[in-house]
């Protein structure tokens, strides 16, 4: 039988017509004889769906499936597929907001004081007057220099 087994999956003919995929494979007592396994191709695997022994007619299993799957799981061997968790984070913990500077202590109901913090500094400038030009004074503009103005 193991001889069989190691002659038959070295011989396996494949091949495809208007049906489908199929492999012919030889009969274990008669050496001229060869059995049509039929195939459907998926996108990672190839599954054996039918042979034309008797033993796949009355039984619906057969030694001639069983090998042909292993040799098409031999061939499209199953791809290790690794999941990588994302970091877990650690749970928010929900902030109280600060009612008048106060806030509710939980375990024995008083209030305690909060300090606020400050987000930003104000920073005082000295103010400087602006220095005022008279532009009349600088120059020959004549009678109508300030005519559009007025």
């Amino acid at each position: 039988m193991n001889n069989y087994r190691e002659e038959a999956t070295q011989n396996i003919e494949i091949d495809e017509d208007g049906i489908g995929l199929f492999c012919s494979i030889q009969s274990e007592m008669n050496k001229d004889r060869f059995y049509t396994v039929r195939c459907e191709e998926h996108a990672h695997e190839v599954v054996v769906t039918s042979c034309t022994c008797k033993g796949f007619y009355y039984y619906k299993r057969c030694k001639h499936v069983s090998m042909v799957q292993a040799f098409w799981t031999n061939i499209y061997k199953p791809v290790e597929i690794k999941v990588v968790e994302a970091p877990k984070e650690a749970p928010v913990k929900k902030q109280r907001k600060p009612r008048n500077g106060l806030v509710r202590k939980v375990r024995n109901g008083g209030l305690i004081r909060v300090e606020q913090k400050q987000t930003a500094k104000i920073i005082d400038f000295p103010v400087q007057p602006a220095k005022i030009t008279d532009v009349s004074t600088m120059g020959n503009f004549g009678t109508k220099a300030f005519s559009i103005l007025r």
